[in-house]
């Protein structure tokens, strides 16, 4: 990758410093980067930045606590997240909550 790309790419990545970066696809033209937020549950939630010619051009996050913020840094729109759980029940998907048994008896 040219090395003025690889300086511009880490400038818009380190404008999250939140961030723990993993992994990313693409191009140097277009690509797609992914990390982490390290939570005070010892859980981590998810951060997907989308960079189009060395300009930001969208983020993603499962942080509640970040999402307003990275929003309002950016001067981008905020826009919340669904549970897949909720919407999709009939995929497989991550659930927070064990789905409530009946109690009434058999």
């Amino acid at each position: 990758m040219n090395p003025d790309a690889v300086k511009t790419i880490e400038s818009v990545l380190n404008e999250f410093p939140e961030v723990t970066w993993d992994r990313w696809a693409g191009s140097e033209g277009k690509l797609s980067a992914f990390g982490w937020i390290r939570r005070e549950d010892q859980h981590s939630d998810f951060v997907l930045v989308r960079i189009q010619f060395g300009q930001l051009q969208s983020v993603a996050t499962s942080s509640a606590k970040y999402s307003d913020i990275f929003a309002e840094r950016l001067g981008l729109c905020h826009i919340k997240c669904n549970r897949v759980e909720v919407d999709f029940p009939n995929v497989r998907s991550i659930h927070l909550h064990e789905p409530k048994k009946s109690t009434e008896a058999a």
